[in-house]
């Protein structure tokens, strides 16, 4: 049953691998709102797809976790990710009007970024009100 946690990343990287895999994939706008809008795309892609795999990875609820369970499951969640990321980047370049850049492995991780951070910010603030709560 545990296993099932890992269809919402599932789904996010066959999403991405289907947009990944039109060809000569263009908008309409002018080039930097179109450079705006493919580069958000990547980054809201890939805050979803930490997250999703963050969940999967999770042994108990975040709350409980300690620092190196918390670790852990970010460094999962980042590998499994990162190599997503290399993946579809790698793959846009068998895809006509397509082309894998490093450029957008970097956007990728900010959105890696942009999820941990939110992540551990909730983690940290609970942590913080348990030890607050437990001291008193």
């Amino acid at each position: 049953m545990k296993y099932l946690r890992f269809i919402p990343a599932i789904i996010i990287i066959l999403i991405i691998w289907y947009w990944s895999d039109i060809p000569g994939l263009k908008s309409d706008y002018t080039p930097i709102i179109d450079f705006f809008l493919r580069k958000g795309a990547h980054m809201i892609e890939y805050t979803l797809l930490y997250l999703a795999l963050f969940w999967a990875f999770l042994p108990q609820s975040i709350f409980t976790l300690s620092l190196n369970q918390f670790n852990l499951v970010h460094t999962h969640s980042f590998v499994i990710g990162f190599m997503a990321a290399l993946l579809d980047e790698w793959h846009q370049t068998w895809v006509p009007g397509r082309e894998g850049k490093p450029l957008d492995i970097g956007f990728d991780i900010l959105g890696f970024l942009f999820a941990y951070i939110l992540i551990w910010s909730i983690w940290t603030l609970y942590s913080k009100s348990k030890t607050t709560s437990i001291k008193k």
